[in-house]
């Protein structure tokens, strides 16, 4: 996984969903194939929560799902006349086309849901959540200082909403912002702070994702702490059951085994 997916995804995890509710089809409970059942019940966990089965596919790489379903999902949400839905659906939809490399798309998808903000009253957290998003892009696009600039604001709105683990996103990402802009020390002691936070929070999916994001963060600063914060994240991960972060995991510890020249290490 690459430093940037690395720290889009732990972005995306960071994100909560805001509270609504949908009336769901009707759906017929005959007898079906197997291979038709699994696509039922795809069908209606995306009617039934757009936004959580958007993210679903996200996670599993499939951006191009993803996309599709965001962008349908800001539609519904514009029908039914909710803003904060809406807005937050085009959010996530631009952090889609941020991963498939679609910037004018991305562009646009942020720019409606700014938008959308601007115009009618937003909670301190989806403002949190739409500025990151904001952020992402300027960094994908080379705007490091203007993206830098982002983060903080979106650090403070996560604060007033007292939202943790938004926060921890948002200071990750402004370490790697500070990395890129060569102020090494300045990123060095922002991911101490933050491995000092994360020392003290119950294991959760978000704490082996920050570790794993903050692993390889120290890594790029050729912090020698940056193996054990990644093996923390594995056994956090194994503690938790959790399959789907343990590969990301080995993987990232098996990047910075070859980068030292542990290639056996690596291998295993």
């Amino acid at each position: 996984m690459s430093l940037r997916t690395s720290f889009s995804r732990l972005m995306l995890l960071s994100l909560s969903l805001v509270s609504y509710g949908l009336v769901l089809p009707q759906i017929s409970r005959a007898a079906a194939p197997s291979a038709f059942t699994s696509l039922a019940k795809e069908a209606k966990a995306e009617l039934s929560d757009p936004i959580e089965a958007g993210r679903r596919h996200y996670k599993a790489g499939n951006f191009s799902a993803a996309a599709t379903t965001w962008q349908n999902a800001a539609q519904f949400f514009k029908q039914q006349g909710d803003k904060a839905n809406q807005a937050l659906s085009l959010s996530y939809l631009s952090l889609a086309h941020q991963e498939l490399a679609q910037w004018t798309e991305a562009q646009e998808a942020i720019d409606q849901s700014l938008k959308l903000l601007q115009s009618s009253p937003a909670s301190a957290k989806l403002s949190a959540q739409v500025i990151n998003t904001e952020a992402s892009l300027l960094l994908y696009t080379g705007k490091v200082e203007a993206a830098l600039d982002k983060w903080q604001q979106a650090q403070k709105y996560y604060e007033q909403a007292r939202d943790l683990q938004g926060s921890l996103g948002s200071q990750i990402n402004q370490a790697q912002a500070l990395q890129q802009l060569g102020f090494n020390r300045r990123a060095r002691q922002q991911l101490e702070s933050i491995n000092t936070q994360l020392t003290g929070l119950p294991d959760s999916e978000l704490k082996v994702t920050a570790l794993r994001a903050l692993g390889t963060a120290l890594q790029a600063t050729g912090d020698s702490t940056s193996a054990d914060i990644l093996r923390s994240s594995l056994t956090v991960a194994k503690q938790l059951n959790n399959q789907t972060d343990v590969s990301p995991t080995f993987l990232s510890l098996g990047k910075l085994a070859v980068a030292e020249g542990q290639m056996e290490t690596a291998l295993d």
